[in-house]
């Protein structure tokens, strides 16, 4: 029976996944190393590019509307209170009885304390405090941890999580989520100063903080550029964060250890995959939560028994890793799951038919106060500003019933908005028409085939 470490990295671009420093050193060194036997996937997209709904996704294998959970706010208590448990995969393994399951680190967002379901046979979720001090639930018993570097710590607790399934017999499945690179930026002593002098990479972009943002909605029109000491500021943010990511490849590097060690490379697989990017000011944005690319794709390591390693830019997401670990585990993915296996990509074989488009949601930001209108935006519920079919090479965006569009293949940095060539409901319709019909779906059985036309 296959184990399986995934680990999810907090506010993580696909440019500091799988990029290199200006030196072209590779920001994660090790994970570069592993690269030779990874099945890496591209045009890996996020259903909703921000933590909890993100998070919960991949937990569930299920679309935001499906889950009901759009925003951070309560997401933790929302989850429970939506039996969300119920199905997710963690509870599915556990239930089955075929793997030990553990998550260390961040769980949802504004966690209560209070067990999450049937999920998991033990945990250690870190709800306050920051990088360098703060407070765990561990199995139910509350623990202030200083003096310890926490990504370290967490990885430390998964050492430990391991070493006794193996020494019982039993196989896991485990969940690292460190709050790395997300904010506070404080990198771990040894990365401390590493990126002091590099070049500010994303300011290099032409979406940087653009001077004329007059073909875009009127919320990146409203949005004020950064000043130049603004620009200063969020230059030493960025490269702390390229520091405080170096933990994340340590990360990968011990549970790579720990699984040599003990003799069990053979039937392990690693998963890596961040819940959402960052934009660092592309369109004059500062984080995540929007539909652009530097926010709604990323890329997805798939390392394992039986994966043919190579490149695959084919349409995939986080509630496709639940789909494939319970396919892995012999196990049947409950009917309500939206996403699909990987496993005939993790093999290399090309299936019949793969998905064109997936559907993403936006949650409504603080201060956005229009109510939304127009085509699929009508009725949609408060806590959502924007919903997007995320194609392979172009996207098309209903926002508060204003249109973008891009061909990424002639636009990889979406400056030129096609939004104006759909300013009637007719021009919009076949686009509108998918968005209607997935947002009535639910089930792979009836999300695949729209997925697929």
């Amino acid at each position: 029976m296959d184990n399986f470490i995934v680990i999810v990295p907090d506010d993580m671009e696909r440019a500091a996944i799988d990029g290199r420093d200006s030196k072209g050193r590779a920001w994660m060194p090790f994970l570069h190393k592993l690269t030779v036997r990874a099945r890496k996937f591209t045009r890996a997209i996020y259903t909703c590019p921000i933590c909890t709904p993100s998070r919960v996704s991949l937990f569930t294998g299920r679309l935001p509307h499906n889950n009901d959970i759009f925003s951070n706010p309560n997401g933790y208590q929302n989850f429970l209170d939506n039996n969300l448990d119920v199905g997710s995969w963690p509870q599915v393994l556990r239930a089955a009885g075929t793997h030990q399951t553990a998550l260390h680190g961040k769980s949802l967002n504004v966690y209560t304390g209070a067990p999450m379901g049937d999920m998991w046979n033990r945990w250690d979720i870190v709800y306050t405090g920051n990088v360098t001090q703060f407070e765990v639930n561990r199995t139910g018993v509350e623990v202030l941890v200083t003096g310890h570097y926490q990504a370290k710590w967490l990885a430390d607790r998964a050492e430990t999580t391991i070493k006794r399934c193996v020494a019982a017999g039993k196989p896991f499945a485990i969940v690292l989520t460190p709050t790395a690179p997300h904010e506070p930026f404080i990198p771990d002593a040894p990365h401390a100063g590493l990126y002091a002098a590099e070049p500010f990479a994303p300011a290099a972009k032409p979406n940087f903080n653009p001077l004329n943002v007059t073909n875009k909605p009127a919320y990146v029109q409203n949005a004020v550029r950064l000043t130049p000491e603004e620009v200063v500021t969020l230059r030493a943010d960025w490269r702390k964060a390229r520091e405080k990511s170096r933990s994340i490849d340590d990360m990968i590097r011990q549970m790579h250890s720990i699984v040599g060690k003990l003799g069990i490379m053979g039937k392990t697989h690693f998963i890596i995959y961040a819940d959402n990017g960052y934009l660092w000011n592309a369109h004059r944005m500062p984080d995540k939560g929007r539909p652009y690319q530097e926010s709604c794709r990323n890329v997805l390591y798939w390392i394992g028994p039986g994966v043919k390693p190579g490149y695959d830019d084919r349409l995939v997401g986080g509630l496709d890793i639940g789909p494939t670990i319970l396919e892995l585990a012999g196990l049947e993915a409950p009917a309500v799951m939206d996403g699909r296996s990987l496993v005939p990509l993790l093999k290399g074989e090309t299936p019949a038919a793969w998905r064109n488009v997936m559907l993403a949601h936006g949650m409504r930001v603080t201060g956005d106060s229009e109510p939304p209108v127009g085509g699929s935006m009508a009725g949609i519920s408060p806590g959502v500003e924007w919903r997007s079919i995320q194609m392979r090479d172009y996207v098309y965006t209903n926002y508060h019933g204003e249109i973008e569009a891009y061909d990424l293949k002639s636009d990889p940095y979406e400056m030129n908005n096609l939004g104006p060539a759909y300013d009637t409901e007719g021009a919009r319709a076949g686009y509108e028409e998918r968005i209607t019909a997935l947002l009535a779906a639910s089930g792979r059985a009836e999300v695949e085939p729209i997925e697929n036309a």
